[in-house]
């Protein structure tokens, strides 16, 4: 449990939603904390996650985290279940701690070292009024704000367990011989292809590699940039997972790809 005493430190802030800035939302959520908490320092992650898409979500935020300093509060906002009795819960993790409806979103923190998790039920840390269908303004927001403030963890509400939370429904990634399983977990602003299989697999990789997307054959470049060849490109992205990309051009468009898809890596045995 992390612990109270944190009055007259600055601490962070991060917001994670796919709530879009034209419209008032992001907003009024910074107003809740600055509200409660003046001193608070907030940072957005970003607010253009595809609308629902809590496989988005989970990656950029599992991806991001640790830049920040130890003992951020990250809001994890992607929440087409607001107002249902999904709960919302707080989870402890690498020394950060993150705010999140229960619905999968932190599948990949759960990856993580995992300390505590606990359902967010103090009404006391919340706002008067709760909408049932903004939980960011008045639950998560007025919540990120009092922990910043010093309250610890455990006011939040009762624990649970790591294994009764919700998680995205992914295929294991795995090595079977000659061959790379695994699923494509995100598409970012290039359309690079973002699978969940670890970057130091590619040392697997042999000769002529060739993706199998859809039941078609693609021919593969293994490279360290992605400028270094034209064609399919398979490479480490910064995020640590293996990457398919097109230099200058996008791989999900070439592809027909998206989230969610399984794909398949093979070579010459």
């Amino acid at each position: 449990m992390l612990q109270p005493g944190e009055q007259g430190k600055k601490r962070v802030v991060t917001l994670t939603t796919d709530l879009g800035v034209s419209d008032w939302y992001v907003g009024a959520m910074k107003g809740v904390i600055t509200s409660i908490c003046p001193e608070t320092t907030i940072v957005d992650i970003t607010h253009e996650i595809p609308r629902h898409s809590i496989e988005t979500a989970a990656f950029v935020v599992s991806t991001c985290f640790q830049w920040f300093p130890p003992k951020t509060i990250h809001i994890v906002l992607v929440d087409p279940g607001v107002g249902t009795e999904r709960k919302a819960i707080l989870l402890e993790a690498n020394k950060h701690i993150f705010l999140a409806p229960d619905n999968g979103v932190l599948t990949y923190i759960l990856d993580k070292d995992v300390k505590k998790v606990y359902e967010i039920t103090n009404t006391g840390l919340m706002l008067p009024n709760i909408s049932k269908t903004f939980h960011g303004r008045d639950i998560f927001a007025p919540v990120a704000a009092h922990l910043a403030r010093g309250v610890p963890t455990n006011q939040v509400g009762p624990e649970l367990s790591k294994e009764s939370l919700v998680q995205l429904n992914i295929l294991t990634p795995r090595v079977d011989r000659n061959t790379l399983l695994g699923a494509i977990i995100h598409i970012d602003t290039f359309g690079n292809i973002i699978t969940n299989m670890p970057g130091e697999w590619i040392k697997k990789v042999g000769e002529a590699p060739q993706l199998f997307h859809h039941s078609t054959k693609h021919a593969l470049r293994r490279v360290e940039t992605y400028n270094d060849h034209s064609g399919l490109l398979l490479l480490v992205g910064s995020h640590g997972y293996l990457e398919i990309a097109v230099a200058k051009g996008s791989a999900a468009a070439k592809l027909g790809a998206n989230v969610g898809e399984p794909c398949k890596i093979v070579w010459r045995g």
